[in-house]
C-alpha cells in the first residue's frame, strides 16, 4: 500500500504569492486553535473560502487524485484517513496536510508558522474505529508548528497514534516520546534524494499490536558500496532502533 502527503516542495509559490490578499487573510485570521478549529468546520461544510487556501497544492491535489485507489473515509483538504484489513490485523492510517500554510520562502522561513489542526486531528482520532494499530503520516515535524497550537495538537496525536511518521529535514532518527497522556513512536526519516547534499536512507518498522512494541530497521545509501545498507552510521550497531509505545 501506498500512502502519501504534502510536502513544502509541492506547493505552487508563485500561486502564494499571487493570492497575497488570501495569505494576508489566512496570517491575520487563523492566530488560535479555536479559529483553525472554525476553518476546518468551513472545509467540512463546504467553504468555498476556506477551500481557496490550498490553491498553492492545486497540482499535488490533481496528482493526488490521480493515483488514489480507495476513497478515504474522512477527506478533508487537511487530512484523509483509511482501513486497511491485513489478515489478522487492521490498521488505521491519516494523512494529514502539513504543507497548506507553506510559502517556499528560503531559509525556513516556515518554521514554528505551520498548521496542522487540532479539530484535524480529533476527526482522524474518531475515524475509522476498532484498529490494532493506527499511524499518522504528515511531512514536517511538529517543531514547523504555530505554538498556539503545537503542544494540543502533539498531545492528541500521542492519544490518537502509536506511530507518527514525517521527515522534511533529510535524517533517520526514531524515537518514542511519553506523556501523561500517551506516547507514540517519532519516525522521523531521512530521503530519497537526487544528490548527496542529503542523508539518502528510508526505514522499515515492525511493531506487534499485542506487545505494543517493534524494531525500526534503517538503511542508508552508501557510496562505497553503491547501494543502501544497515543504516549503522546513524542508527546502532545493526542500523536499528528497539521501541515500546
Amino acid at each position: 500500500r501506498l500512502f502519501i502527503v504534502p510536502g513544502n516542495h509541492d506547493i505552487d509559490r508563485a500561486e502564494a504569492e499571487r493570492n497575497r490578499y488570501i495569505e494576508v487573510g489566512l496570517k491575520n485570521e487563523l492566530l488560535s486553535i479555536e479559529a483553525v478549529n472554525y476553518f476546518v468546520d468551513g472545509l467540512r461544510s463546504g467553504d468555498s473560502a476556506a477551500a481557496s487556501a490550498f490553491d498553492r497544492l492545486q497540482a499535488y491535489t490533481t496528482f493526488e487524485g490521480q493515483i488514489r485507489n480507495k476513497h478515504p473515509l474522512l477527506d478533508l483538504p487537511t487530512v484523509q484517513t483509511y482501513k486497511l484489513a491485513l489478515e489478522n490485523l487492521t490498521v488505521g492510517i491519516a494523512c494529514f496536510n502539513t504543507a497548506w500554510r507553506c510559502t517556499g520562502a528560503p531559509n525556513d522561513m516556515d518554521r514554528g508558522k505551520l498548521l496542522l489542526g487540532e479539530r484535524s486531528v480529533d476527526l482522524a482520532h474518531d475515524s475509522p474505529h476498532g484498529t490494532d494499530i493506527s499511524i499518522a503520516v504528515f511531512h514536517h515535524p511538529l517543531e514547523y508548528i504555530c505554538p498556539f497550537e503545537a503542544t494540543a495538537v502533539e498531545s492528541r496525536l500521542s492519544v490518537s497514534f502509536d506511530i507518527l511518521l514525517f521527515g522534511h529535514v533529510h535524517a533517520i532518527l526514531p524515537s518514542v516520546r511519553r506523556s501523561p497522556v500517551g506516547g507514540a513512536l517519532y519516525g522521523q526519516s531521512g530521503c530519497l534524494y537526487t544528490s548527496r547534499g542529503y542523508h539518502n536512507g528510508y526505514q522499515i518498522i515492525e511493531m506487534d499490536e499485542v506487545s505494543r512494541s517493534g524494531i525500526v530497521r534503517g538503511r542508508s545509501c552508501f557510496d562505497l558500496h553503491r547501494e543502501f545498507r544497515a543504516a549503522t552510521n546513524v542508527l546502532d550497531e545493526n542500523g536499528e532502533y528497539s521501541f515500546e509505545v
